[in-house]
């Protein structure tokens, strides 16, 4: 399919009103999550996708991980042929969220304090939404960021530093 130069030139001019919506702080707490997710965000070892912190779960716990899965992949497998089901639906779907869901409480902390030279932002709203934005498209994050309520923003009381803190549910 072919886009014509009019609606190219449509969805470049969106792109462009989208980025002047764009504040300032928006931008600073996106890079401040990347930087997140890059040093301080942890991951299990059997996550898809990890990050730089990787958490070992047991040998035993990683193939029980591996079996489930298996048994949800055959079952989006037969889903896939036969055009049949909802395999988030499936008991083997359930099965591995449950097994997971033990995982991260086991393993994960429950806050995530990560250490920022000091920030000086007006608008902590719009840092902490940026902060979501990135946290949430990392697709790594273990961590209740949906809203800019769940991240905590402070400095050191010697002002040395800023905290975010991150928490789970």
């Amino acid at each position: 399919m072919e886009i014509s130069e009019e609606e190219m030139e449509r969805l470049r001019q969106r792109r462009l009103d989208a980025l002047k919506k764009l504040s300032l702080a928006f931008q600073l707490g996106a890079y401040i999550g990347e930087e997140i997710v890059r040093r301080h965000l942890p991951t299990l070892s059997v996550d898809m996708i990890q990050s730089n912190k990787v958490i070992n779960v047991s040998p035993e716990e990683e193939e029980q991980n591996k079996l489930l899965e298996e048994a949800w992949w055959n079952k989006v497998a037969i889903r896939l042929k036969t055009s049949e089901g909802d395999d988030a639906e499936s008991e083997e779907w359930k099965n591995l969220r449950e097994h997971h869901k033990e995982l991260e409480e086991k393993y994960l902390p429950k806050t995530v304090d990560c250490y920022f030279d000091p920030i000086n932002c007006e608008d902590e709203t719009e840092l902490k939404r940026g902060i979501v934005h990135a946290l949430w498209h990392s697709d790594m994050s273990h961590y209740k960021c949906s809203e800019p309520d769940d991240v905590e923003v402070r400095l050191t009381e010697d002002v040395y530093f800023t905290i975010i803190t991150i928490k789970r549910d």
